[in-house]
């Protein structure tokens, strides 16, 4: 693709991406292309277990419909990988040398076939594996005795041994990005509380859903960015405007309005004055520069919070808090960070999730919670599997999809 787009910046990507599917899997192409799209956009840097269980369906399903040797191959390097990212998985839930040492024979002994990055894991994790386990030292003999790569028999054993290890967690309901949008006020009472408020601080490109009810000047969205400049980058912060009426806009579609912001260090007033009455998607790009942002009362917004890609927050202008709605047949959800947050039930059960650790917690809705859950403390990246895609800063404000309300 890039090579392509070196040639042609004005070459029609999923066209050369639906070429490619088609012809390096024919049948299989639809299976690993949804693959491929996951890994785009990844939900965390270690998936849960239902993204991974997932995936392998797909490739079981896939490898059924290869109709050649060939297509056949291509399909055991995606397995490869993906028994990579169970050896990881693996290791960072239960860290011990026994699994160090397993990820590293893996690696060394597929450093040629080009399935998965394999220097990084035998330099930098090697590093980290313990006394006498490093890439430079010359007595790492533990993981470096077998240069032979992975037979086939050898990928196909550790697919299904990799399949039956990963179960599924059942009872996660699935809830899809919507077009249409209701406040949160009128599907449950959000009035008679005190809710908390955090100036959040948002980090790499964000999206929002932005509701407008009336054209005029009382519209207007606040920004600052700069926190963090590392590469000091010239380019402004951009803010772009899709409605979404008719549906999520294409890789190619054109904003209705574009806004930047080249006030480093400081924050500066926008006008979303000629917008009409509708609802939006705003892209936020801060070029890794991190930012604040805030709307005009008269405008009601959420957050839209995952899994491809999960929100990203940081802890410079303090720890963030947000919001997000549980619907009253929601038993069970699946929370996915990598840094710090806790968890506030309606009941005022509180749970903590503050250890540092990248981890997927399962989080069991008891009698009476299912409504206004409050995420606080919260740093790092973070999406919840199992509610709708959607975070408020104050339930007053929130947006939930409109088929909540059915």
């Amino acid at each position: 693709l890039l090579s392509r787009l070196l040639w042609n910046p004005d070459t029609d990507v999923e066209a050369l991406r639906s070429d490619y599917f088609n012809q390096a899997y024919g049948k299989a192409a639809p299976m690993l292309k949804k693959i491929y799209d996951d890994w785009e956009n990844p939900g965390q840097p270690i998936p849960g277990d239902n993204s991974l269980a997932e995936w392998f369906r797909l490739l079981d399903q896939a490898s059924s419909l290869a109709s050649s040797d060939k297509i056949s191959r291509r399909i055991d390097l995606v397995k490869m990988y993906l028994h990579y990212v169970v050896l990881y998985r693996n290791l960072k839930k239960s860290p011990s040398r026994e699994k160090y040492i397993g990820m590293l024979q893996y690696a060394y002994r597929n450093f040629e076939t080009g399935a998965f990055s394999t220097l990084p894991v035998m330099v930098s994790l090697a590093s980290q594996a313990g006394p006498g386990l490093s890439y430079y030292d010359a007595g790492s003999t533990e993981w470096k005795g077998n240069k032979n790569a992975s037979t086939r028999a050898e990928i196909q054993a550790n697919f299904q041994d990799d399949m039956r290890s990963i179960k599924k967690v059942e009872g996660i309901q699935n809830f899809k990005a919507s077009v249409a949008f209701v406040e949160l006020g009128s599907v449950v009472d959000v009035t008679g509380k005190k809710y908390h408020t955090a100036p959040n601080t948002f980090w790499y490109p964000t999206s929002f859903i932005v509701s407008i009810k009336s054209k005029g000047a009382q519209n207007k969205l606040n920004i600052g960015h700069g926190s963090a400049v590392n590469p000091g980058i010239a380019r402004p912060l951009t803010m772009d405007f899709f409605p979404v009426k008719n549906g999520w806009p294409s890789a190619d579609e054109k904003p209705v309005l574009r806004l930047e912001q080249n006030q480093e260090g400081g924050d500066q007033d926008f006008s979303l004055a000629d917008l009409p009455p509708g609802d939006y998607l705003l892209k936020v790009d801060d070029l890794r520069k991190q930012f604040l942002v805030s709307f005009s009362p008269s405008i009601k917004y959420s957050v839209v919070a995952g899994p491809n890609p999960p929100l990203r927050t940081t802890s410079a202008g303090g720890m963030n808090t947000f919001y997000f709605y549980v619907p009253k047949d929601v038993k069970k959800f699946i929370v996915h960070k990598s840094v710090v947050l806790n968890l506030a039930s309606p009941s005022g059960r509180t749970i903590d999730m503050s250890n540092r650790k990248e981890e997927s917690v399962e989080v069991k809705v008891e009698s009476g919670e299912q409504g206004i859950w409050q995420i606080n403390g919260q740093a790092g990246t973070v999406y919840i599997e199992g509610v709708p895609p959607y975070f408020g800063t104050h339930p007053a404000r929130m947006l939930v999809p409109s088929y909540i309300k059915k």
